[in-house]
């Protein structure tokens, strides 16, 4: 009996306590406050229990009650929510954060003055105000729900404040009418689908801070037409520019170590591509369909190409893969109708199926020297292939249906062709093997003063160090007429597999420059003992 009359007495007792916190409850200038923190005198804003706000609401920065003065520092969960005649809200510039779905469907909100102390937003906090023009992330900001400005479909206006450390997912979706938005140093991340779906933005430019863009951060964004890639974008994921069909500029970062799949699927207007030379993963299909892609640079340190990267890029007409990718995926390049010309580095290994299936004005293809395999259908149907060159000693496994028909010349090492001309399968096009030369030769032109011409190994690849004097900068460096600066590591370029004579041009904007496989000797000259030290160096390596 004591027992129950025990148990009895603290639920009473819970009641009463429940009751006595649901007091804490109070109204002034028409809003209603509950108390957070009775020792600190905190407050935060709650729903209205009787009525909806509307027209103009004014959260002041501190409110009068029972003799004490309390600090507002929040907007709770549902306050305003679904409060479909409030058209303007000022926010105290005490209140750090804004709770889940405190503003939800306020579809007569049109202006919000901010607050630049908001350190948090719930989930929803302000998705279906149909009538919000403006919206503002705080420099404090640190954490952020999802869908928090999402289908604001007036919102023509994003001012992200620096010191705002991320962009929450979904945040932005769907607002149509949003125009540019510019991304400052302090943001870490953006979130997936951050700004899916906004029909007008036409600019993005994404600061230095940021890591990592999430999936489908901006797509859909059909009248994007140029992106700013902060230079410490290490990751792009899955579909994050999917279907951005106006999109014809990027500035890229040689930072980026993975792409998810789709990354740029379907961008009709991307003229020119770049893989850094960080690249260690790529999902398939980032470039796919991507028609008016000409340009490819694929840096010297990108290490795979992946599945379909490359597909059905119509008016691409040549690719140079360096010799630090070792992995080419299937169809990496199939259907590419304007390619041409093919220079594969010596670090490719495997020739994937399908990798150039269907490149129909493909003319000329070399492959690196360490080639082990050739896979299904990887130049099935390349009409117009006239030049087949392999640097590999060993004859690489070659698939039976690799080609759909070749009757031109095959090129591989000298010392190699008794070897080809009875390997499986490569036994079939015995009459057409033939052997390479066995030396180029590489100018080599820096300034006015002279050039060193070097004789050197078909189908290797060298490194090549620029080392500028005293006083001299590099401008830039040229092979074979293409601008390879930005493919340079630490100074080093390092050459495609060199299968014909070649030229090396680099340019200085002051000073005399000393390249160090020009000036050997470091007397400032190029003369007969620089060419003698230089052949014997890169010969060596």
């Amino acid at each position: 009996m004591k027992s129950k009359f025990r148990r009895l007495a603290l639920i009473v007792l819970a009641v009463v306590c429940s009751v006595s916190v649901k007091a804490v409850d109070f109204t002034v200038d028409g809003v209603r406050y509950n108390i957070t923190d009775a020792d600190g005198l905190i407050v935060k804003v709650i729903a209205n229990e009787n009525s909806k706000y509307s027209g103009t609401v004014v959260i002041p920065e501190t409110v009068p009650y029972n003799g004490q003065t309390y600090t507002v520092k929040s907007i709770g969960s549902y306050a305003f929510n679904q409060c479909t005649e409030l058209t303007k809200v000022v926010v105290g510039s005490k209140v750090e954060s804004i709770d889940y779905r405190a503003f939800y469907g306020c579809t007569a909100l049109k202006d919000i003055n901010w607050s630049n102390n908001i350190r948090s937003y719930g989930a929803d906090v302000f998705r279906g105000c149909t009538l919000l023009e403006n919206a503002e992330l705080s420099s404090g900001l640190t954490s952020m729900g999802s869908g928090v400005f999402q289908g604001c479909i007036k919102l023509s206006t994003l001012t992200i404040n620096d010191g705002c450390t991320f962009i929450g997912e979904s945040a932005f979706e769907g607002c149509v009418k949003l125009q540019s938005v510019s991304i400052p140093n302090s943001v870490k991340e953006i979130k997936s689908s951050a700004f899916d779906g906004c029909k007008v933005l036409s600019s993005a430019t994404i600061g230095d801070g940021v890591v990592s863009i999430k999936s489908y951060a901006f797509q859909n964004c059909i009248a994007l037409e140029s992106v700013s890639i902060g230079s410490k974008v290490e990751n792009v994921d899955y579909r994050a520019f999917y279907g951005c069909t106006a999109l014809k500029d990027i500035n890229w970062s040689n930072n980026i170590r993975s792409y998810g799949a789709d990354v740029f699927r379907g961008c009709t207007l991307l003229e020119n591509a770049e893989l850094s030379s960080g690249l260690e993963s790529m999902g398939s299909g980032v470039f796919q369909g991507c028609t008016k892609l000409t340009t490819l640079t694929v840096n010297n340190g990108c290490s795979i190409i992946g599945e379909s990267a490359f597909e059905a890029c119509v008016n691409l007409m040549s690719v140079s893969i360096p010799q630090s990718v070792t992995t080419l995926g299937s169809s990496a390049f199939s259907g590419c109708k304007a390619l041409k010309v093919v220079n594969v580095g010596s670090g490719v290994r495997k020739f994937s199926s399908y990798s150039f299936q269907n490149c129909t004005a493909l003319e000329t293809i070399s492959i690196g020297s360490k080639v082990t395999e050739i896979g299904y259908r990887a130049f099935y149907n390349c009409t117009s292939l006239v030049s087949f060159t392999c640097y590999s000693v060993e004859p690489p496994s070659l698939n039976k249906e690799a080609f759909s028909s070749y009757t031109s010349s095959i090129c591989v090492p000298a010392s190699a062709v008794e070897a080809y001309k009875t390997a499986e399968v490569w036994v079939n096009f015995g009459n057409h093997i033939e052997a390479l030369p066995s030396y180029v030769y590489l100018t080599i032109k820096q300034g006015n003063g002279g050039i060193v011409k070097a004789r050197l190994n078909v189908g290797e690849s060298y490194n090549f160090t620029v080392q500028p004097t005293e006083g001299a900068k590099l401008l830039s460096v040229l092979y074979n007429g293409t601008d390879v600066t930005k493919q340079m590591v630490e100074n080093t370029y390092t050459t495609p597999a060199i299968t014909e004579d070649a030229e090396m041009i680099v340019n200085y904007d002051s000073g005399s420059g000393a390249f160090r496989k020009g000036d050997m000797n470091g007397d400032n000259k190029l003369d007969a003992a620089d060419v003698v030290l230089l052949v014997n160096e890169v010969m060596n390596e």
